[in-house]
Parts: structure tokens; sequence; C-alpha cells
């Protein structure tokens, strides 16, 4: 596969789909009502609509310079061109473009030269080379080109129910790594495991294989069988097995709760989906029916979700006021205002926070923060504070663009910057061999504790989890 540059990849990791942290808040698909120009080449018109969506939609910190988009679209179309012949002389046309016109008349020369080489490439593929030139210009780490096949996968990612097997995966040197399996899925019905290699699909062999592809591979309607080949380390020996997994309905969940004392809840959010603030409501309510007084709100790890998700769950422990603002590249301000209902705005909260807290999380904790509603502990979060949108090409394909940034109620910018916690705390890890270093401590919320046959200890210890028990029992 080809690299550039600026390859923004977004896997899925839901039923085999993965997302990592270039995470998505929210998403429009609008599509640009302005017709593609007749002096357009037709190869290139996905490059048009991708410049007029930035020029007229980006809002990042970055400013757009169409200068610099222009030559980006030349230098990706140069560069695609350069892989195919390497030996080809192109410097006579990296020169120097004032608008679009120029690029579609240097364009009209360059086709001529490919004809004459013999030198053939497909139309995807040169716009997805000059929209890659384009976003590597623009150089806002959050705004991506996506495949028609990725952009379905990425608005697949917003749904709490897919049809697939049910595991999160990662590639690790060249393997596909199961990393967790969802519980009551096909996968787990069918024994694969956490840690289990995948080492192929239906026969073939997927070692070469880059992620999306393995994932178009395992992905299928229910009712179909996929035979996975799975390589696992067991008991000490290395094993290998072929696992047949019938594709299903998979409904994943975004939201758990476990009583910590008699008085004290703790609930954890993994990602705003869709369904994620009936889950909260849900939860909260069955937290209020159990006569639990405090609770302890926990999204470590969360990279986001929707936005109007995130806003609902929010509004569960405000009255009123606002919960986030946005700005987008023209200047204009949309308020997103506290719904009304909410069912827990008098409970004692305290909300936990990491280095992968990110964007929709962000907004949430910066907004109890800023109305004095809950201390935040843990680490300063990652500073993902951008609206970004899905906007559809013709094509099929797509761009994952920032349109604007976030502020929270008291104006506070979040993009490239987080938000820093009221009480600093991190997770601890140790090993002991001494015994009475650990049984002191073997009871304790937060702490969890393997013990080896030779003897060692491995201690773990959740201390944001203990200091946010701590204040709530102050």
């Amino acid at each position: 596969m080809r690299q550039t540059g600026y390859r923004v990849s977004i896997y899925i990791i839901l039923v085999l789909l993965i997302f990592g942290l270039v995470q998505v808040d929210a998403f429009n698909r609008r599509n640009s009502e302005q017709r593609v120009p007749s002096n357009v080449p037709a190869e290139l018109s996905g490059v048009w609509e991708a410049y007029k969506i930035l020029e007229t939609d980006f809002g990042g910190v970055t400013k757009v310079d169409s200068y610099n988009l222009i030559q980006g679209a030349l230098r990706g179309l140069i560069g695609v061109i350069r892989e195919k012949r390497p030996s080809l002389d192109l410097n006579q046309y990296d020169t120097p473009l004032q608008n679009l016109d120029e690029l579609w008349a240097l364009w009209a020369d360059i086709s001529l030269l490919l004809k004459n080489e013999g030198i053939e490439i497909g139309s995807s593929y040169l716009e997805e080379a000059a929209i890659e030139g384009m976003l590597e210009a623009l150089g806002d780490k959050n705004t991506a080109y996506l495949s028609a096949d990725r952009y379905e996968r990425l608005e697949e990612s917003f749904e709490s129910d897919f049809e697939g097997i049910g595991i999160w995966a990662v590639q690790q040197s060249g393997e596909t790594l199961v990393s967790g399996v969802i519980e009551g899925t096909p996968a787990e019905k069918a024994g694969i495991l956490a840690g289990d290699v995948i080492a192929a699909v239906d026969g073939v062999p997927i070692a070469d294989l880059a992620i999306d592809e393995v994932v178009a591979m395992i992905k299928g309607p229910k009712g179909t069988n996929v035979n996975l080949l799975v390589n696992r380390w067991y008991d000490g020996k290395a094993t290998t097995q072929t696992l047949t997994v019938a594709r299903d309905l998979v409904r994943t969940t975004s939201v758990i709760w476990n009583p910590l004392t008699d008085d004290v809840a703790y609930m954890k959010i993994d990602r705003f989906r869709d369904m994620a603030d009936q889950e909260v409501v849900k939860a909260l309510n069955e937290i209020l029916a159990g006569g639990f007084g405090s609770l302890i709100l926990d999204v470590r790890g969360n990279t986001g979700g929707l936005v109007s998700t995130a806003v609902s769950i929010t509004s569960q422990f405000l009255t009123d006021g606002l919960v986030i603002y946005h700005v987008d590249g023209q200047g204009s301000r949309t308020d997103s205002a506290v719904k009304p209902g909410g069912i827990a705005t008098e409970m004692p909260l305290v909300v936990l926070t990491d280095r992968l807290t990110a964007s929709s999380s962000e907004f949430l904790a910066g907004a109890l923060q800023d109305r004095q509603r809950a201390k935040i502990v843990g680490s300063k979060t990652f500073g993902k504070g951008s609206l970004n949108e899905l906007r559809r090409l013709d094509n099929g394909s797509g761009m994952y663009i920032t349109s604007a940034l976030w502020y929270t109620p008291n104006g506070r910018l979040i993009e490239g910057k987080g938000l820093e916690p009221d009480i600093y705390a991190e997770y601890e890890r140790w090993i002991t061999l001494d015994a009475g270093v650990v049984a002191p401590i073997r009871d304790q919320i937060g702490v969890s504790i393997m013990e080896y046959e030779n003897g060692i200890f491995d201690v773990f210890v959740d201390r944001p989890l203990q200091v946010a028990l701590e204040q709530l029992q102050i």
C-alpha cells in the first residue's frame, strides 16, 4: 500500500473495526451544492470537491492557505507518478501554482506525458494522492482522507449494533492480535480468546495485509460463517486451530457500573456511542434505586464519540447553563445548552481522567469542572478539542474534517491544551517479593495483585480511583 507523509488512517475497533485516538465527535454529510466546473478534469473532480470543503468549512487552529493546498495537491500527484515510474523526469512540472485553474491546465500537460509514456494510473489513486497532498500541506492532524470502505466503517463506529463476530483487534508486527472479546458475541461462543493471533481468514493468510483488509475479510452479513486460523499460546505451548464463527448482530455496551461501597457507586463510560446516553440514564436509575449517594464517573481511555450523546450525558448532572460551545472557521459560535430533566444533578460526583481522555469526554469533564459540579482526579487530558465531521465525496470516499473548535463554558480552549485535573494521581504498579508489603493492601479498593509461583507479587494500584473515593468520603 502506498505511504504518504500525511497518511492518517482511521481504524474502527468495533466488531473488528478499529478506531484510534483520531477521534470522531460528530458527523454531518453535507455534500457541496456547487457543480464541478467544466474545466476540471473528470479524474480529479474529487480533488476539486475536497478543496472546496476545506476552503469553506475547515475550522481548525491552523488557517487555510489556498496556495499551500494547491501546491500540496500537485506534490501528491507528482509523487504518485514517480512511484509508478521513478525514472520519469517530472521536474518541469513541479512549479508554483496560483489557483486551481492553473493546476487543471498543468494536469492536461502531465496527462499527455503519461499517455505518451504508456503510464496508466487509476483516477481514485490520483484523487487520493492529490487530496492527501492537500491535507499534508494543511497540517491538521485531525483532518484525514478516507477511502470509500473506511468512510463506511467510520460511520458504523457511531452505532451500538453491528453485524460481525464481536472482537477488538490490533495489528502488531504484522500480526492481527485479538485484544478483547465482547461478552455474549459469536466470537466468545466460538472460543476466541484475548491474546489469540489470527493467521488466516477462510484459508487465506493475512500476515501481509493491512488491518482494514483483514476487517473486510472477517466482516459479513448475519447468518454467514467465517473460518479463522488462530495461533494461541496456552499452558506454555503454542497451538494452532481453526475456529468457525457464525456472524451475527453484535450489541456493544458503552456503560458499566458497580458499587464500590455502601454509599459510592462507580460508572465507566468507554465511548459516546449512539445509545450511551440511554445506558447512562438506566445505570443512574439503578444507582439511585440502590440507595447510593455518590458517584465516581470514569472517562479514562474514552476517546470521544457523538457530540449529542455526550451533551445528553453531561446534562444528567447539571440543571442549566452551557455544556460546551464551538466556534467554526468563519468565527460563528454555536452553544450546546444543558438539556432539562437531569436525574443526578445533586449527587456528589468525581470524574476520573487520563492522557487518553479525549474529545467529547474532555468537554464533559470540562463542563463539570467549570461549573464546580465535580472535581477531576487523574492526569491531564489529551487535548483533542475539535468538532469533526464526515463529508462524503461523489465517488464514495470522503474526508474527516475539523470544522470547529470546542470551548468549555468558561471559555477554555481544549484543542492542543487539554484539561488539568484538580488532583493529580497516577496508576501505580510495582513488583515485590515481600508478602508483608502485600498483606495490608490486598483487600483495598482499586488494588489488584498477581502472585507467581516463584514468590513474586505483581501489584497494581488504581490510585486515581482511591483518591476519588477519598474525596467523596471527606
